[in-house]
């Protein structure tokens, strides 16, 4: 008699938590196709229904993984200035022989770099965010570039390239605004080889350019916590004596 009790209790008990664990674990996030389906005035069938609450619960149980590597990375000290992983600095890039027009170009315009601070209320903070978003966005527009190139497609490749010319011409990239210019001629040209022999080039200038960004970032970032010397207030200026005549 006692076993069988010892057996029933047991069993109510994996029982009651399985069904605590689907109510308040997996019913919660699971309900949310249902939602959709009722605001949306049923765009999407009931199997579809199902089908976005379970892929809903996946995902979200999902983001527990990098919550957890975040903590560990906070935990571990490991920060910097791009919280992002940039996938393509483990990229070798061939060597590359740019032309003599393009090498007489500075990498970098510092005077583009006080206008962009001045446009934004002369904010070197907001500058120096603006520019260190466009380093971090590189990896991502050089792929699109490549991706449009490999797909032979002309629309595509024209508004990749435009996007990096005119952001370069942004962040005072000028060597990189003339080599996207080069490529986006050949373009116009209807020259598919020649745009794609130039794809190497941007790709070179564009990388050396983001390393100089890097260190030109830092430094401003490093002027910018350095307090300003404090000037001497009116009390303590040394008074000068007027000579009574």
């Amino acid at each position: 008699m006692a076993q069988s009790a010892l057996d029933y209790w047991s069993s109510s008990s994996l029982l009651t938590l399985v069904l605590a664990g689907l109510f308040f674990l997996v019913l919660p996030y699971a309900v949310w196709g249902l939602v959709y389906r009722t605001v949306t005035d049923q765009e999407i069938s009931r199997s579809q229904c199902v089908a976005l609450g379970l892929a809903n619960l996946v995902y979200v149980y999902l983001t527990y993984v990098y919550y957890m590597r975040a903590a560990w990375r906070a935990v571990t000290g490991r920060t910097g200035w791009a919280k992002t992983r940039r996938n393509a600095d483990g990229r070798v890039l061939a060597d590359v022989a740019l032309g003599a027009d393009l090498t007489a170009l500075p990498l970098l315009s510092i005077e583009q770099l006080e206008e962009l601070a001045a446009e934004l209320d002369g904010r070197s903070d907001l500058g120096i965010d603006f520019v260190s978003g466009w380093a971090i966005m590189w990896p991502t527009r050089t792929a699109r570039l490549e991706r449009a190139l490999a797909a032979q497609s002309p629309m595509q490749t024209r508004d990749a390239i435009g996007s990096i010319r005119v952001s370069s011409a942004m962040v005072g990239a000028t060597r990189l605004e003339r080599a996207a210019g080069d490529l986006e001629d050949a373009l116009e040209r209807g020259d598919t080889d020649a745009a794609a022999a130039q794809l190497p080039v941007v790709t070179a200038v564009g990388q050396e350019t983001v390393n100089m960004l890097r260190k030109e970032v830092s430094v401003r970032r490093e002027l910018l916590q350095v307090p300003l010397m404090e000037q001497p207030s009116l009390t303590q200026t040394q008074a000068v004596p007027i000579r009574r005549r």
